[in-house]
């Protein structure tokens, strides 16, 4: 599905304050977790203008291969990021796909320190 080129996520909505997404998701073990991916799967689609991260499909294969899938992802989520960057003339984190991936495999996301990372990268989208 095309997404309006022209379209980009709200800065109001895009811009998420980590410190606060962190505490709930240690707070509710992980479960706010899933509200942040899906919130980052959406405004990564507006940016790239297209389609591309799909929250229930990353959730369902996630559960499938027992996590596997959920530990690629953030590296693809990733190189999006440093897509988008490159794309719109911002300094790219090349080193951004490696260290998601690896936090990630060593289950260090659980706290949400992957995302954060990532969300780092995110808000600076609206700078």
């Amino acid at each position: 599905m095309q997404v309006d080129p022209d379209f980009r996520y709200p800065e109001s909505e895009g811009i998420i304050s980590i410190p606060l997404y962190i505490i709930l998701s240690v707070f509710t073990c992980g479960l706010w977790g899933l509200v942040w991916q899906y919130k980052q799967f959406q405004i990564l689609n507006a940016w790239e203008g297209e389609e591309e991260h799909n929250f229930w499909m990353w959730l369902l294969l996630s559960i499938i291969t027992f996590g596997f899938y959920a530990v690629y992802y953030e590296y693809k989520m990733s190189k999006s990021i440093n897509a988008i960057q490159e794309t719109h003339g911002m300094k790219v984190n090349s080193d951004l796909p490696l260290v998601c991936l690896l936090l990630t495999l060593f289950q260090m996301n659980w706290f949400g320190i992957s995302s954060a990372i990532q969300q780092h990268e995110i808000n600076k989208f609206y700078s």
